[in-house]
């Protein structure tokens, strides 16, 4: 079988996993603070000894050129902000994540379609803890005292540094719980961002001993939420060039096949 058809099929293989890719990012269009991956791809030629070599060095006529699996990364491009008017929404403009506890330690996320628990415990939607704090303290959780919400003579408000104020027409000032003007913990890390999608908005840190940064340049805007940075349009047209790409391969391979049975079927009768 001639050695080509690996060529072809090594890149059908990377189209039908970029397509994965794609898809992906398509069905997250509406995820809060989605951010969208992208392929990164490479290759590699082989020498018909079976050496590989760097392709800026081989000239080689013979070499073949496969192509590996992408790699990806994640755009932590800002999405567009949306205005819900829900006092528990918070969009992050500017660099930086909001720091919350789950079970496998601190991760951070851009999502803040955040909710109070029964206990008044400020959460994600999945009930992870909220940190407040400064960069570089370990934070704790905040408590918002349930009658400080609108609709309970209350007023809950966050302003643009994060600083949380609770205002009861009852009762007055009323204590947030762990503090009396919690914050939010917001920072910034190191550029590019070392981090992993660990699902739900969340991102791990590769490294678990991650600087955290103080955030610059990054406001709190209450009462909206950061949409996706999906391009909806530049991905559908990434979906159509890599249909047509696994198209073509898989003609190439449909060639190889081909020319393989008339060898088996001509030449191998005519000896």
């Amino acid at each position: 079988m001639d050695k080509g058809i690996y060529v072809a099929l090594s890149g059908s293989v990377v189209q039908e996993r970029r397509l994965n890719q794609i898809s992906n990012n398509l069905a997250n269009i509406n995820s809060s603070a989605y951010k969208g991956d992208i392929a990164v791809f490479e290759s590699y030629l082989k020498q018909p000894d079976g050496v590989n070599v760097p392709s800026q060095i081989s000239s080689d006529v013979n070499t073949q050129a496969y192509v590996i699996s992408p790699n990806h990364y994640v755009d932590f491009s800002q999405g567009p902000l949306i205005e819900t008017k829900s006092e528990l929404d918070m969009a992050l403009n500017g660099d930086g994540f909001f720091a919350v506890e789950t079970p496998e330690g601190i991760r951070y996320t851009r999502s803040g379609n955040f909710k109070v628990g029964e206990d008044g415990m400020l959460t994600t939607q999945d009930g992870y803890p909220v940190f407040g704090g400064r960069e570089g303290e370990i934070g704790e959780p905040i408590f918002i005292n349930m009658l400080s919400i609108s609709g309970t003579g209350g007023e809950f408000s966050v302003s643009p540094d994060g600083t949380i104020s609770v205002i009861n027409q009852f009762l007055g000032d009323v204590p947030v719980g762990i503090q009396k003007g919690a914050k939010l913990k917001i920072v910034d890390l190191p550029k590019p961002y070392a981090l992993k999608k660990v699902g739900n908005g969340l991102y791990a840190p590769l490294n678990e001993n991650i600087e955290e940064l103080r955030a610059k340049n990054v406001e709190v805007k209450q009462g909206f939420l950061e949409k996706s940075n999906i391009n909806t349009m530049k991905e559908m047209a990434s979906m159509i060039e890599v249909i047509r790409g696994y198209e073509s391969y898989q003609k190439v391979i449909q060639s190889y096949n081909d020319s393989t049975s008339k060898l088996v079927d001509e030449v191998g009768r005519a000896v």
